[in-house]
């Protein structure tokens, strides 16, 4: 993955937050514009409605004046297709969704493990620009995390997870990953049980197999996990 040309949005009153991560962004390679404030990004970036140049943006909460983080996001969201990461110290359920409901697409808490949010971020900028896949009848577009039916034009929305789990699956194409390197790599940190990927390969298999008994494409390898057939068409944009 190429950081350097990946431009990062910051927007985060704590100085030493925004101190910290843009440093450390900037050591991965990609390019960081910072700000304190929603008013200050606007005001700065006069042509924001015909011209974002970003492909992330991390967006803080709390911010100083009159427009919150949320409602940067929004406004956002409304013109730009692009990944928002949330940081907050927010951390009760209805706050997360009412951020998830406006588009977000990632929500961190404070404090936070600066390794976990550039995880995240990378994630988000794979998803962002990778290819759309072919599946048998089925178009897999990562970006916008859905899967079309070629045949009944019926769109099936995924969840980050769902999204997450094909996406690995994709990467390692023709080897099996394993349901440790599948929590490993999409649960930062949480802990459900292995039943928990199973239920999530079942939801895909459903929509992506015509005969479950005996699925074709997302295939199960005993004892080593589950392996993404390579009889896949990649889709250039």
């Amino acid at each position: 993955m190429n950081h350097n040309k990946y431009k990062i949005l910051l927007i985060e009153d704590e100085d030493v937050i925004r101190n910290g991560l843009k440093l450390n962004l900037e050591d991965e390679g990609f390019y960081v514009k910072e700000y304190k404030s929603a008013e200050d990004f606007l005001n700065h970036e006069v042509h924001f409605w015909e011209n974002f140049i970003y492909d992330l943006a991390i967006i803080d909460v709390m911010l100083p004046g009159k427009i919150d983080g949320l409602k940067l996001t929004s406004q956002i969201k409304s013109r730009w297709d692009i990944p928002i990461i949330i940081l907050t110290a927010r951390n009760r359920l209805e706050q997360k969704l009412e951020a998830f409901e406006i588009g977000a697409d990632d929500y961190i808490t404070k404090p936070f493990e600066l390794e976990e949010l550039i995880a995240r971020v990378k994630v988000k900028l794979r998803k962002k620009h990778r290819h759309k896949i072919k599946i048998g009848n089925h178009l897999v577009d990562f970006h916008k995390q859905e899967i079309i039916n070629l045949n009944t034009k019926e769109i099936i929305k995924l969840t980050n997870k769902e999204a997450g789990i094909l996406y690995l699956l994709y990467e390692n194409k023709g080897k099996p990953v394993s349901r440790e390197v599948i929590l490993d790599k999409l649960w930062y940190g949480e802990y459900p049980t292995n039943r928990t990927i199973d239920n999530f390969i079942l939801r895909l298999r459903k929509i992506l197999e015509k005969d479950l008994s005996n699925p074709e494409y997302i295939i199960t390898r005993h004892g080593k996990g589950y392996e993404l057939s390579d009889k896949i068409e990649e889709i250039k944009d």
